[in-house]
């Protein structure tokens, strides 16, 4: 009797040992995506949208493949106080020891039409007011990825002009690369430069605007700007990554 009982209490401990080590198996531990919107009036023209959607479309296809996590947001003229990450969606891989195959991809497509259609509400964002504040966006990417530790890579992707109106900073028709360097500095001394060390940067639609093409030497000027600025923040931004258009991901 001794003996059976022991075996027992053996097996329900393995069992639960085994539960326990699957369930808590790093929830965390998978790739992360965070994905910023500029839903500002520079960006509202059709084309540009599309060119966002499609470009999260190729982000959502791979975040999906590595079974990853991607959470989205909006950058207007206060994305502080508008954050609410519409966007939240874990892709959870098969176990073909429990799953079903057929289920188990119906889910997963079913995710991805989810994590669209949140993509496309956001993109259909009529701002009320005028402004981007970029820089205040990039604070909210920031909770994101300190709220995962334990995700297994960190890549932040900006659907964005790239150009800021905002109190803090402004880079209207006068900006020029020579405030970079005491442009910094202000956001430095105000607390501005998130930390995003080990955050691996993608901006998609740097220089598209709505009203007019902006003039090549002001789209270098803004993007000296970024990159010293990303560069401040620990993050890796390389030019390649820096662009009209998504050359690849990840």
């Amino acid at each position: 009797m001794r003996a059976t009982s022991l075996a027992a209490a053996l097996i329900v401990g393995l069992a639960l040992t085994g539960c326990s080590r699957h369930q808590g198996a790093g929830s965390e531990a998978r790739p992360l995506v965070v994905v910023l919107f500029d839903v500002s009036k520079s960006t509202q023209d059709p084309a540009i949208r599309d060119r966002y959607l499609s470009s999260f479309e190729r982000v959502v296809d791979a975040v999906a493949s590595e079974h990853g996590t991607v959470v989205g947001d909006v950058i207007d003229e206060n994305p502080l106080a508008h954050s609410r990450y519409p966007i939240d969606a874990t892709f959870e891989p098969c176990d073909p020891l429990r799953d079903n195959r057929l289920v188990c991809d119906a889910r997963t497509a079913k995710l991805r039409d989810d994590v669209t259609a949140g993509a496309e509400a956001i993109l259909s964002t009529i701002p009320a007011r005028g402004g981007t504040d970029i820089h205040d966006g990039l604070r909210l990417a920031e909770r994101v990825f300190a709220a995962f530790p334990e995700a297994t890579s960190r890549s932040l992707v900006v659907l964005s002009d790239m150009v800021e109106h905002s109190s803090g900073l402004d880079m209207g028709p006068t900006f020029d690369g020579s405030t970079v360097d005491s442009q910094l500095e202000v956001l430095r001394a105000g607390g501005s430069i998130p930390n995003l060390a080990g955050v691996r940067v993608y901006v998609v639609g740097a220089g598209l605007v709505r009203s007019s093409e902006l003039p090549a030497a002001r789209i270098l000027d803004i993007q000296d700007f970024w990159q010293a600025f990303f560069t401040a923040s620990g993050a890796d931004l390389p030019p390649d990554r820096y662009g009209a258009a998504l050359v690849r991901f990840p």
